[in-house]
């Protein structure tokens, strides 16, 4: 369980770095603390296995934006793909 634990906070970190820089909601660009999206980057984190290819994970991640921002992206969104596609590269 340990050995499993420690793979997630690795991923999480990954994901976070990922998510901050792509800053889609342009929180952090504005002074948000580095956690500001971390809630959102623990619903990410499961997806990665979960989706088989770049394009699910962007509905996924979409899905998750849309939700908790009220936001109004679409998977197409080429920021979207280009996150997406940088965090199925982690799986």
């Amino acid at each position: 369980m340990q050995k499993k634990n420690k793979e997630y906070q690795i991923l999480f970190e990954e994901v976070k770095k990922i998510t901050n820089t792509y800053d889609l909601m342009g929180l952090v660009r504005v002074g948000a603390p580095d956690d500001e999206y971390n809630f959102e980057i623990s619903k990410i984190v499961p997806l990665i296995g979960e989706s088989p290819n770049v394009d699910e994970l962007a509905i996924g991640i979409v899905n998750i934006y849309n939700k908790m921002f009220d936001a109004n992206f679409l998977p197409s969104d080429e920021l979207i793909l280009k996150m997406a596609t940088d965090i199925f590269k982690l799986k």
